[in-house]
């Protein structure tokens, strides 16, 4: 698995900024302009923004305060919105120091409407020691932000069946880097265990047979 994580984090080295870009999502917003509308009163976070080109102009359009964190440094060199994002890796055990970043307080302060997870990123835990430092920050992030949003894909025929998840490529030829996919007993268990519950789920059709699905999250009183 070790080997794994490797392999996602080399391929998003490796890869032109549009292959990461396009990994993100297409480029309208489907369930994510939903939360943006419902949810995203004023302040929005990104962990995992990459480039903030598909996701930015629509926060600076309602504008909302929004900052993004990203792991990969060509990424936010490839910004034209770097000044809108600091660098930091969710799965570092230093991640906490992130949200302190000055940066990141002068735009946003300490608490947020919401904070997004893109697929990319807790998908993109493809170790079971990344996954569990990933959802230990997800668990303090949800401290300083009302709502989390988190989304896998969920069209798997072990998806409803399963306890666990499965590393996979979704497409040969190294189109994409293998990704981590949940199945709903685990992500329902994570939820639980980082003391949040989920209050809204919504599905949406990504084409080629793949459905997403949003979690939003929220902690428990």
């Amino acid at each position: 698995m070790e080997n794994k994580q490797d392999d996602y984090n080399n391929w998003i080295e490796r890869k032109p900024i549009s292959h990461q870009e396009k990994l993100c999502g297409s480029k309208s917003m489907g369930n994510e302009l939903h939360f943006i509308e419902k949810y995203g009163n004023t302040t929005v976070l990104e962990v995992g923004c990459g480039t903030g080109h598909r996701t930015f102009p629509e926060h600076i359009k309602r504008k909302r305060n929004f900052a993004g964190v990203e792991k990969f440094e060509r990424l936010i060199q490839a910004s034209t919105y770097k000044q809108y994002i600091v660098q930091g890796d969710i799965c570092s055990i230093g991640f906490p120091e992130v949200l302190d970043n000055e940066r990141l307080l002068t735009l946003l302060g300490e608490q947020y409407d919401i904070t997004f997870f893109f697929g990319g990123v807790i998908n993109g835990f493809v170790n079971e020691s990344s996954r569990n430092i990933g959802w230990e920050n997800i668990k303090l992030i949800s401290e300083r932000s009302r709502y989390i949003l988190v989304d896998t894909l969920t069209h798997f025929d072990w998806y409803n069946i399963s306890e666990v998840g499965r590393t996979d490529n979704l497409w040969p030829d190294d189109i994409v880097p293998p990704q981590y996919f949940y199945s709903k007993t685990e992500i329902y268990a994570l939820v639980d265990r980082s003391r949040l519950e989920i209050i809204e789920e919504r599905s949406e059709d990504l084409g080629r047979a793949i459905t997403r699905t949003h979690f939003l999250l929220k902690r428990k009183n």
